[in-house]
């Protein structure tokens, strides 16, 4: 079985302390030293945030309709975590590929 949830944003950056709380009581603690780092026990993981990213251009800008463009993007705080996609909204639509270093 697969849990998913939303983070709440942070104002910080670096490791958190995330608490699962299952209905009828009971704690499991994820507290970890290393993002991605597992307790033995398999139960907790740990989280890192990270700063925004910014974009400040892409390259080319343009591209056929039908994709297959390769593009370049420029900016700062890219952080590699091996988990990257780039999101492409446009008419309503959002396309989301693997984007990487």
């Amino acid at each position: 079985r697969c849990l998913s949830c939303l983070l709440p944003a942070s104002e910080i950056a670096g490791l958190a302390t995330i608490t699962l709380l299952p209905r009828g009581g009971g704690i499991a603690a994820v507290d970890g030293k290393d993002a991605g780092a597992c307790d033995v026990d398999g139960q907790s993981c740990a989280f890192r945030y990270y700063t925004p990213c910014t974009l400040l251009r892409l390259k080319p800008n343009t591209g056929p309709l039908q994709g297959g463009t390769l593009v370049s993007c420029a900016g700062r705080g890219f952080v590699s975590t091996g988990e990257i996609v780039a999101r492409f909204s446009a008419g309503g639509l959002d396309h989301c590929v693997p984007a990487a270093f």
